[in-house]
């Protein structure tokens, strides 16, 4: 340990275990939203011609980058194109708004496409450097605090290591987070040096980088948390005069707010987000269960716990982790008491998750901001275990085992999946291969899938496809959800019936047939993906149509105004013989092709809980 006297011995090894941790051959490849910022940023002239306007190579970069995030808006018209193409299935909320502003992580993603055209070395170069200013900046922070460099040192590379932050590092999309987390570290840092030297190039630089930050990610605004807790523990002047000082970003995120209300972006009419001002009841609720959920995956350094849960206990699974969370408060009792940095970092930790209950599905995302309080508060904690052991030696053991799970083991799998001993693979197509098994004749003719078991899968279809070189079906075309067992019947040469045994998923809130007595199963979290494009408030009718693809559906019979048997016809010159027919099998969890059903002919889709 002797090498490690030194500030700089200490800083040149963390920076060193962070390379060794986050190599650029660690990129695995584009996963779900990264090939929608492919299609929008790189362009695609393909995707153009079918009709996606956003992926036209010869838009301008200022466009490009404001909508490199858009997913789909009733406003701009993509949510009437996606569901007219079929990306989006009949039973999606038809005025839906996923239209996120984040212009400065859009232009790191250019540079991965446009700039760089995909190239893993590269990429992965720019992983590396957005992970390595997280480091930098929480440990600045973590120095002005407690000018410890060992403290600030290990307290900076439980951030950037834990598997509770940094799961989803190997995910483009995700890369937001870190660089918003860094800036949001150095907004921070600002802030506290200009309260504590009373220069005013310092608020100017905090504000500036505050609003840096916003432009990153919307989860910056939980900046505004710590500052208040510095505000009221930590400001030389009081907390009136501390809560004062914070105005400037109480009203830039204001005017950030509202510029985003009036332009149409952000989220709205799907059940994935907890708009606050649209629904209180439905945040504060949401509110309890996925708190907990994020404070617990910091404790335990786990990336999403409870997406896997059926819905009707995850209640109960809020309760214990809300239990778990109050518990581990007690042996910080004595630093919270003793120590006003902690009581600081503390309390902006826990606050800071309150803007991210909004979202329905939590990840290692969602735990960026709170990570910074809370890893400082461990590190200090370890520290203090390691010194204060005397003759409890259990302590020292403790610290070791706490340390071991934080640090080392995390640290140790990060080196493995960088030097590729171990793969990072999230989803491997195999509806492509179904699709291509059954295909003849044109290669792009229209796709039906009978039981859509995750939304995400056809939403990306068109730009993963095209990111492959793969030929662009004509139509997409989802019967039904697939999250319970359906029978389809053929009725004519153009008409269909499918029927559900139960209400069908058409929202995250419908009851799945068969769950009675599951605590978990990977359906759960498909139901809970639906709230990505799906409202728990729309009602169906038997009067009523609804439109996707080529397909025009009538529900027949509803309960709670939820259909459970639909008609489906075949609407447009497209002819459904000529079309690939695939469905998904819950057993094996893979698509397969089908033949196309003979008119008068009946088949049995078996749904998750009903397989044998």
């Amino acid at each position: 340990m002797q090498i490690l006297k030194t500030k700089k011995a200490w800083i040149f090894t963390s920076l060193l275990l962070i390379v060794l941790t986050h190599l650029p051959t660690s990129w695995s490849g584009l996963h779900y939203d990264d090939f929608l910022l492919w299609g929008q940023l790189q362009g695609s002239q393909p995707l153009a011609d079918k009709g996606f306007k956003l992926t036209d190579p010869q838009r301008p970069l200022a466009n490009k980058l404001g909508d490199a995030f858009h997913f789909y808006s009733e406003s701009k018209g993509t949510v009437q194109f996606y569901r007219e193409y079929g990306s989006l299935p009949w039973w999606s909320s038809e005025k839906a708004t996923m239209n996120p502003l984040r212009p400065v992580a859009a232009f790191t993603h250019y540079l991965d496409f446009a700039v760089f055209d995909s190239n893993e070395l590269w990429i992965g170069m720019i992983n590396l450097v957005s992970i390595l200013l997280l480091w930098v900046s929480a440990y600045l922070l973590f120095f002005r605090l407690h000018p410890s460099v060992p403290l600030a040192c290990l307290a900076a590379f439980l951030v950037t290591i834990d598997f509770s932050v940094t799961a989803n590092f190997h995910w483009l999309a995700a890369r937001n987070s870190y660089i918003a987390t860094a800036l949001g570290a150095f907004a921070l840092l600002s802030f506290i040096r200009w309260r504590e030297d009373e220069r005013l190039l310092w608020l100017i630089s905090s504000v500036c980088i505050y609003t840096i930050g916003l432009l990153t990610a919307e989860a910056s605004i939980a900046l505004l948390a710590y500052l208040g807790a510095y505000a009221l523990f930590k400001d030389k002047k009081g907390w009136f005069w501390g809560g004062l000082s914070t105005l400037p970003f109480v009203l830039i995120t204001v005017g950030w707010r509202l510029s985003y209300n009036s332009l149409g972006l952000g989220a709205d009419h799907i059940g994935l987000y907890a708009d606050p001002g649209n629904d209180l009841t439905a945040f504060f609720y949401q509110l309890f269960t996925v708190f907990p959920s994020i404070a617990l995956s910091l404790i335990v350094g786990s990336d999403e716990l409870t997406a896997n849960f059926n819905p009707e206990i995850r209640h109960l699974v809020a309760m214990g982790a809300w239990a778990v969370v109050i518990l581990l408060i007690f042996p910080i009792r004595r630093l919270l008491l003793a120590d006003k940095n902690v009581r600081f970092m503390f309390v902006g930790s826990i606050v800071s998750i309150v803007p991210f209950a909004t979202l329905l599905i939590t990840s290692s995302r969602s735990a960026t901001f709170s990570a910074l309080g809370f890893f400082y508060i461990l590190a200090v904690w370890l520290v203090s275990l390691w010194n204060e052991s005397g003759r409890f030696k259990f302590r020292r053991v403790l610290a070791v085992i706490v340390a071991g799970w934080h640090l080392a083991l995390p640290a140790l799998v990060a080196v493995f999946v960088s030097i590729k001993l171990v793969s990072v693979s999230m989803l491997e197509d195999t509806l492509y291969k179904a699709v291509d098994s059954s295909t003849t004749g044109d290669p792009g003719r229209a796709i039906v899938l009978v039981n859509h078991p995750v939304p995400t899968h056809f939403f990306y279809l068109p730009f993963t496809w095209e990111y492959y070189g793969r030929h662009l079906p004509n139509r997409l075309n989802a019967l039904a959800p697939g999250l319970s067992t359906i029978t389809v019947e053929r009725l004519s040469k153009v008409e269909f019936m499918v029927v559900s045994k139960g209400p069908m998923a058409v929202n995250h809130k419908v009851k799945l047939d068969g769950s009675d007595g599951k605590i978990m199963h990977q359906a759960f979290a498909y139901q809970l993906l639906e709230g990505l494009f799906t409202s728990p408030k729309q009602r169906y009718s038997v009067d009523g149509a609804w439109f996707a693809g080529d397909l025009k559906v009538t529900p027949i019979d509803i309960v709670d105004g939820v259909p459970v048997s639909v008609r489906v016809k075949f609407d447009t010159a497209g002819d459904p013989d000529g079309m690939a027919w695939v469905y998904y099998d819950w057993e094996e969890r893979m698509y397969h092709s089908m033949k196309v059903l003979d008119v008068g002919e009946k088949i049995t889709i078996p749904g998750p809980f009903d397989i044998l």
